[in-house]
C-alpha cells in the first residue's frame, strides 16, 4: 500500500508534541511525513498538517500513534475499527496490546510507556509489541530514541513500569520542589519575612 504519511497521531497533547519535536529536531522525519488528528488545535503545530478526522489519519499513515487518554480511546474506538495502517503504536497507560489489536482489527501493535522527561529529550521509554515485525520495531525505537532511552520490556511488567518510570520523575520533582519551598520559607522566617 502507498501511504501518504509515514507517521500519524491521534491526539496532540504534551507527549505527542514532545515526540514530534524530537522527530523534527533530529531530522528523523520532516513535517511533511507527519499527520495529526485532534480537535484541540486550530492551526498546524510546527507546520505539521492536521485534521479533525481520525479515520483520515488511520487510512493515509503507515504508522499511527494513539496519543489519547484511555477513556478517550473508548470514545473513538469506532473511528479506529479496521484501521488501514501497517502498525498501531500506543502510548496509553493501562490498555494492553491485545485490546488495541481487537478494537483496531490490526495485526501489528507496539506499546510504549514514555515518561515526562521525554519533553526535554531525557526520558526513558519502555517498549513491548504484539506481532510486530523487526522493521516496525526498529522504526518505532528510532522515533522514541529521539527523546529518550528505549528499553524492551515484557508487557506483564508494564504496570510496574507505569508506576515507577512513568510516575517516578514527577514524584522526584515534587519532592525537590517541596524542599526548595521549605528552604525559601526558612529563609524568609530568618529574615523577618522581608526581602533584602
Amino acid at each position: 500500500m502507498n501511504y501518504k504519511y509515514k507517521l500519524g497521531f491521534i491526539g496532540c497533547g504534551n507527549m505527542a508534541k514532545a515526540i514530534i519535536n524530537g522527530l523534527l529536531d533530529s531530522n528523523l522525519l520532516s513535517s511533511k511525513d507527519i499527520f495529526i488528528s485532534t480537535p484541540s488545535i486550530s492551526a498546524p503545530y510546527r507546520e505539521v498538517p492536521f485534521t479533525n478526522d481520525n479515520k483520515e489519519v488511520t487510512s493515509v499513515c503507515e504508522y499511527v500513534v494513539l496519543a489519547v487518554k484511555p477513556q478517550i480511546f473508548k470514545t473513538i474506538s469506532a473511528d479506529l475499527a479496521n484501521i488501514k495502517c501497517k502498525c498501531v503504536i500506543s502510548i496509553m497507560a493501562g490498555v494492553n496490546t491485545d485490546t488495541i489489536a481487537r478494537v483496531c482489527n490490526c495485526n501489528q501493535v507496539i506499546r510504549i510507556m514514555p515518561n515526562t522527561p521525554c519533553s526535554i529529550g531525557e526520558g526513558v521509554s519502555a517498549i513491548t509489541s504484539l506481532n510486530a515485525d523487526e522493521d516496525s520495531k526498529e522504526f518505532v525505537e528510532s522515533v522514541f530514541k529521539t527523546i529518550s532511552k528505549v528499553v524492551r520490556v515484557e508487557e506483564k511488567y508494564f504496570d510496574a513500569v507505569t508506576s515507577i518510570s512513568g510516575s517516578g520523575p514527577a514524584y522526584v520533582y515534587y519532592f525537590i520542589k517541596a524542599r526548595i519551598d521549605d528552604s525559601h520559607n526558612d529563609w524568609r522566617q530568618q529574615d523577618g519575612g522581608k526581602l533584602k
